[in-house]
């Protein structure tokens, strides 16, 4: 299970990933994606364990979607999607806003499997959470 917090400020044992879209970084084209992860549940992991487990969370989604900016932008559209079916659970979703649930919700399902798998993580009951915060106030 993946549980996400949205504006979250940074938390000790935390990182700030700034990506750039472009290998030849340019002021012009540089987007920065503010964003963290942590590993929840996961008592009997060291914390260099988990530290690990959380950077690899976050390159096993970078890689699915593309980079740090994409990331960002699914996670953005997945939380708006999964607010307007909170709020208007009767109402049917528009197709765009359910590709955008399933999505982020398989892509951090499969990274989250990937990660245990890799790191033979067998903790039952332990997520990942992804804090993402805007730029502009952080």
């Amino acid at each position: 299970m993946t549980k996400i917090i949205p504006d979250a400020p940074e938390r000790e044992g935390l990182y700030d990933r700034q990506i750039s879209r472009t290998t030849a970084p340019s002021p012009a084209m540089r987007a920065q994606a503010k964003y963290n992860a942590s590993l929840m549940s996961a008592a009997s992991l060291s914390d260099a364990q988990k530290r690990a487990a959380e950077e690899k969370f976050v390159e096993v989604l970078e890689h699915t979607f593309g980079g740090g900016s994409a990331v960002r932008g699914a996670y953005c559209e997945w939380l708006a999607a999964r607010s307007l079916l909170a709020e208007n659970p009767f109402e049917v979703s528009a197709p765009e806003e359910l590709q955008a649930i399933a999505r982020w919700e398989q892509a951090a399902e499969a990274a989250t499997r990937s990660v245990f798998r890799q790191l033979k993580i067998g903790e039952t009951g332990a997520f990942f959470e992804l804090h993402v915060w805007n730029s502009r106030t952080h």
